[in-house]
């Protein structure tokens, strides 16, 4: 069975351009796959999220498509995955199956779902307002993609590794160390021992930790971004999400399908780290055509 990630433009349009031959084909295709166990499209918690927003009619839209797309499925959050995935380097026989079971709030209720929304917003603005109060350090333009990387990449491991040294010397985690205080607190909820944080200080030590797949793509992306922001690229509140769909997507799917820039992003990113990613913009039909029917053929 082969995982394919839809994300939000994708699976608009495939609610809504019933009309356009190309969506409506491509919708049947992959209705007829999912049900005949060829293809699967967890849906993102992200595009559930970006869902609310839209009107009756469409979340209505949107919602029976990925039913019947996902077959009640979704990806896990990424705090989640990124746990579960860290937990594993020193617990070996635990699961890291990235999918569970999609638990829909009712999406004909207009009062809820516009609370939720307002949540959501405020969520953004608070990411916007940091963005505005960031002062890049003295020669940060000049950075390529893959110092940036370097640079997220030791920030975050320098932040955990920091946290990690307190919960073994039994003290409290520290609010201000941010960077990866949710992963620390999941590692707490499910009963980390000292004997695995002491193992899990050496694998940040090693460079193993930031070799996990859905953490590697979360830095490499923003990295790309970032490089982007620098040289004139207008922040969105919404790249922060859009990292955390796409590092899952990468982490987790044989294909994914998304918006033009972000596909151009992703196939940035495989040029400077290697390898090739088979990401598809919404605006590449043919490809996405001849891709499906090659899954469907198999």
């Amino acid at each position: 069975m082969e995982i394919i990630s839809l994300d939000q433009n994708a699976v608009s349009n495939l609610a809504k351009n019933g009309h356009e031959p190309f969506w409506r084909d491509l919708r049947e295709q992959l209705v007829a796959g999912a049900k005949a166990g060829k293809i699967l499209c967890p849906i993102p918690k992200e595009t559930i999220a970006e869902t609310i927003r839209c009107s009756r009619d469409v979340r209505i839209k949107i919602r029976n498509l990925q039913q019947d797309l996902s077959l009640g499925f979704s990806f896990k959050p990424f705090s989640v995955i990124e746990g579960e995935e860290t937990l594993a380097l020193v617990r070996p026989a635990l699961s890291t199956i990235p999918y569970e079971r999609i638990v829909w709030h009712s999406v004909e209720d207009d009062a809820f779902l516009q609370a939720e929304a307002k949540e959501i917003e405020n969520g953004l603005d608070l990411m916007r307002r940091r963005m505005d109060a960031f002062i890049p350090a003295p020669g940060h333009d000049k950075l390529t993609v893959k110092e940036i990387r370097s640079g997220i990449i030791t920030s975050r491991a320098g932040s955990f590794f920091r946290q990690i040294e307190r919960l073994i010397a039994d003290q409290p985690l520290d609010p201000a160390d941010d960077l990866r205080l949710g992963l620390c607190r999941f590692l707490v909820s499910r009963g980390v021992t000292k004997a695995e944080l002491e193992q899990l200080r050496d694998k940040i030590l090693t460079h193993k930790w930031e070799a996990i797949r859905v953490v590697f793509f979360a830095a490499a992306l923003g990295a790309i971004l970032d490089h982007g922001r620098i040289r004139g690229r207008k922040y969105a509140a919404n790249d922060e999400i859009d990292i955390s769909r796409v590092a899952i997507a990468l982490h987790c799917s044989a294909v994914m399908i998304t918006e033009r820039s972000m596909a151009y992003a992703v196939r940035q990113m495989a040029k400077e780290c290697g390898g090739s990613l088979d990401v598809f913009a919404i605006t590449e039909p043919k490809a996405i055509k001849a891709n499906l029917e090659k899954a469907l053929a198999e």
